[in-house]
């Protein structure tokens, strides 16, 4: 028995974000990659227009010295492949909580 094939939809249509033009729907996140290259040609294979770094406290420049280091690695790793870097909220479940993760407060 041959199984009915669902017609190819076409590509997707452009969309935007705060006004930037954008053709891909795959947004990447950046955890997990073991080294700047591997996340480098990652986001360059996939596509992906648009690139997501959770902000966390400790990644927030709260106590960590390379923290600065680590955001210009994913920058240019983006850039490097024409793709935008979008924050998260680090899994905040309030605007201000996530404000408050991203300067490293501690207030709920």
């Amino acid at each position: 028995m041959n199984p009915v094939r669902e017609p190819v939809p076409d590509a997707p249509s452009p969309w935007e974000a705060y006004g930037q033009p954008l053709t891909s729907r795959f947004l990447l996140g950046t955890a997990g990659y073991p080294s700047p290259d591997v996340l480098g040609r990652a986001i360059a294979a996939s596509g992906a227009q648009v690139v997501t770094v959770g902000l966390k406290r400790h990644l927030a420049g709260h106590g960590m010295p390379d923290c600065d280091d680590a955001v210009a690695i994913i920058q240019s790793c983006c850039a490097a492949a024409g793709a935008r870097l979008l924050p998260n909220t680090a899994g905040c479940r309030r605007w201000r909580t996530s404000c408050s993760t991203r300067t490293g407060s501690s207030s709920r």
